[in-house]
């Protein structure tokens, strides 16, 4: 046990280590920090006098070790903004951040569990669907569209709520329902799969003392014939154990083994179907794909071409010369339907580029790791516990001020920054198939790495692959859109999603619609994704499918 909690807390020193020299690495070649404290128009010689106060002309690895001390004594330094200790500003939000998330997690747990229980009990029932829809909805809102939608109706609409400030505990009450709208989704998923597998547990168990129940009156429960039929019909052809076990007819027995038999199959024809939820999600992500693919042709307007006599017009607006603006104009007077089809090329297409980034990097390192072990596990794991240490939006704000914006360094950003998941799946299936003994043939008959890896063992784990990047493709369409909402993404005038909406902010109170239809494309779209990411795990997830 000592040497467990020792080993593990070597690997959190390790990992705090790395998660420092990474924030360095990323600020030191971030640009020159001494251009921003300098006048503009400065001399040579004042900025080389500049640096040279601030130590920037000293080797690297003395600039690190004075780093790591100021680290040890809070020394952040000054603010190049405020021209104070930047421990002093970071130290009077903390109050306010802990608050926060002291709100965020409450609503997240007062709300999911009792969700999640619901869902679990009243399983099958149009109560669980409704209630999946809502969680799929928190899981499907970015947080900075649910922010806007609070405001608008809550703030400008009812005048329920302020809209700004931190003096008052309802100025809690939007950012915290915002921020614990997505951990409220997790949280009910998790209490509905521990719930149900408790029942599965306890179903198993049933009356403990006869023959235990075999596996097909487990998935009873999931495939929806009765479960309490096959445990009288387990019990019916299992002799008697320990004199506990009663003897029914063979009739009584033929009788329920017809039943169980003609409701089994029944139940096999209602799982071979597809349910008309995954049907109308995949026909709305076709829909929205297709326009994406076709904007060039079907785009009524350039979506960069300005008209500003026409700016912020609303939806159906009809000019002088016959064009009709179906949803409306932005700040500029572009066409709002066009920027949102080719705002859709790009989302898409960046999200898709990055799940094949952080597929190949994690798959890659993940299969490495389990396969060679050794030093090589210990780099790659350490390697994961320091990415996942580091908050995911501060990484990639850090990146994208080391690389710039742009389509290509935004996939490479969002590739890098979700890898390490994928890598955790990839070696752990990885480590249990390695010892099964077709592999084991394989490499007696002297298969290479290469073959066994990619013939072997790829096609036994991308199944937990496949799930994990439905989900992920989700979260990366979430992850550009904020990306963009904060400036970081693609940039103007070429039109995403979310840089369409950052513009849609500040007209929120007159202007709607620039937020409200961007914003509802890429819910449908995130939702669609989330949706058939579910059927597709509970089809490919024994564990699901147990459930």
């Amino acid at each position: 046990m000592l040497h467990y909690v020792a080993g593990r807390l070597l690997q959190a020193i390790i990992a705090v280590f790395g998660v420092l020299t990474i924030v360095f690495i990323v600020m030191r070649f971030s640009g020159d920090p001494t251009l921003l404290l300098v006048p503009e128009g400065a001399s040579p010689e004042s900025i080389d006098a500049l640096r040279t106060e601030l130590g920037f002309d000293r080797p690297v690895i003395v600039q690190y070790i004075d780093y790591l001390r100021s680290l040890s004594h809070l020394d952040f330094g000054v603010s190049v903004v405020q021209r104070i200790p930047a421990f002093d500003i970071v130290a009077a939000r903390i109050p306010y951040t802990v608050l926060l998330a002291v709100g965020a997690l409450t609503i997240a747990v007062g709300v999911g569990i009792p969700v999640g229980i619901a869902m679990a009990v009243w399983r099958g029932g149009w109560l669980e669907r409704l209630l999946t829809a809502v969680v799929l909805t928190g899981q499907s809102m970015p947080t900075f569209l649910s922010g806007i939608l609070l405001i608008l109706v809550f703030g400008v609409m009812l005048g329920w709520l302020p809209t700004s400030g931190a003096g008052d505990l309802k100025a809690l009450v939007m950012p915290s329902v915002a921020l614990g709208a997505l951990s409220m989704s997790t949280f009910a998923r998790m209490a509905r799969i521990s719930i149900v597998d408790e029942h599965s547990i306890r179903l198993a168990r049933h009356r403990p003392t006869c023959h235990p129940v075999d596996p097909v009156s487990r998935l009873s429960g999931r495939a929806g014939y009765r479960a309490a039929d096959l445990v009288r019909l387990r019990r019916h052809r299992s002799p008697r154990r320990h004199g506990v076990c009663s003897h029914r007819s063979a009739h009584q027995a033929g009788a329920m083994r017809a039943r169980a038999t003609t409701s089994f199959r029944a139940a096999r024809r209602r799982a071979s179907r597809v349910p008309v939820v995954i049907i109308i999600a995949g026909l709305i992500l076709a829909t929205i794909l297709g326009l994406a693919v076709l904007a060039p042709w079907i785009a009524p307007a350039d979506p960069t071409r300005q008209v500003l006599m026409m700016r912020l017009k609303p939806p159906g607006t009809l000019t002088a010369s016959g064009q009709v603006y179906l949803l409306g104009t932005d700040d500029l007077g572009r066409d709002l339907l066009s920027r949102i089809l080719f705002g859709a090329q790009v989302s898409l297409a960046i999200a898709t580029l990055s799940v094949l980034v952080s597929t190949l990097v994690g798959v890659t390192l993940g299969m490495m790791a389990a396969w060679f072990r050794g030093w090589i596990e210990v780099v790659v794991m350490r390697l994961v516990d320091i990415m996942l240490s580091i908050p995911a939006v501060l990484f990639a704000v850090l990146t994208v001020a080391v690389l710039g914006p742009g389509f290509f360094k935004l996939i490479l950003v969002l590739g890098l920054t979700r890898w390490p998941r994928y890598t955790r799946v990839a070696f752990g299936q990885t480590l249990q198939i390695a010892t099964l003994p077709y592999v084991k043939a394989a490499e007696l008959a002297g298969a290479g790495t290469a073959r066994i890896l990619l013939r072997h063992i790829l096609p036994n784990i991308a199944g937990p692959l496949l799930i994990i990047a439905t989900a992920e493709f989700g979260l990366m369409i979430l992850f550009e859109a904020g990306l963009s909402f904060l400036g970081l993404g693609i940039q103007p005038p070429a039109p995403s999603w979310g840089s369409i909406m950052s513009v849609g902010r500040q007209y929120v109170e007159r202007a709607w619609w620039i937020v409200a239809f961007p914003g509802g494309c890429l819910f449908l779209v995130v939702f669609s994704v989330n949706v058939l990411g579910d059927w597709l795990r509970d089809r490919l997830d024994p564990q699901a499918r147990i459930r």
